[in-house]
């Protein structure tokens, strides 16, 4: 998903209005692309922290991840959506026209990070959410390199696809269960901005872009 930022004349100080064809005739690329780095820096940082853009802290993560070395922060599970906002990322939205600019994430999840949702199964009944390192290697439960146990209550929304172990030596073995995948009829993404745009930010881009075109004007 992309944010679109754009300047109108009416946001312009009365007296450099008056400027008329001076201004009309000047080309706003270069601090648009100032001011496109500024929303991003902000975006980025919003991940980095951990906080929204209005400084409130992100939901924790329902569940720790699967990841054996992974750190349980929201939005920063394998990096992706960071570096999909960075230049040169085949995953990054930048334009720079004369009149706006726009920046974000192609990435098919960051509406859904940004915005919060509602997942559900479109290929099976029930979502299947990796609880081992193991599980997560192997993507789905149909590519598990073992056989899995269905473990699904009745009644309830929720079941696990187990393995059945032995743990300890000799006549102390016993039989353990290892969830290796939770499933779920629907998962509830709760909202996270990282593109959200504060009055504080356009205020710094609009000055950068006011500033410039004085500076091409006088």
């Amino acid at each position: 998903m992309g944010q679109i930022v754009s300047l109108t004349m009416s946001q312009l100080p009365t007296w450099l209005r008056g400027m008329g064809d001076r201004i009309s005739r000047l080309d706003l690329r270069p601090a648009y692309k100032t001011g496109r780095q500024l929303c991003v820096n902000h975006a980025r940082q919003t991940i980095i922290s951990g906080k929204s853009p209005d400084g409130d802290a992100y939901k924790p993560l329902v569940m720790p991840r699967a990841r054996s070395k992974g750190k349980d922060i929201p939005l920063r599970d394998t990096g992706a959506l960071l570096a999909s906002l960075g230049s040169g990322n085949p995953y990054v939205i930048d334009v720079v026209t004369f009149n706006y600019f726009e920046y974000g994430s192609r990435l098919i999840y960051a509406r859904l990070m940004n915005e919060g949702g509602t997942i559900v199964p479109t290929k099976s009944k029930a979502l299947a959410v990796p609880r081992t390192p193991e599980a997560l290697r192997a993507g789905s439960p149909r590519r598990f390199p073992r056989p899995l146990l269905l473990i699904w209550p009745k009644g309830k929304q929720s079941g696990r696809l187990v393995e059945k172990v032995l743990k300890g030596k000799g006549k102390n073995q016993k039989p353990v269960l290892i969830t290796h995948f939770l499933l779920l009829k629907s998962a509830e993404i709760p909202a996270r901005p990282f593109l959200t745009i504060t009055p504080a930010l356009v205020e710094k881009v609009y000055s950068v872009i006011t500033d410039y075109m004085i500076e091409r004007v006088f």
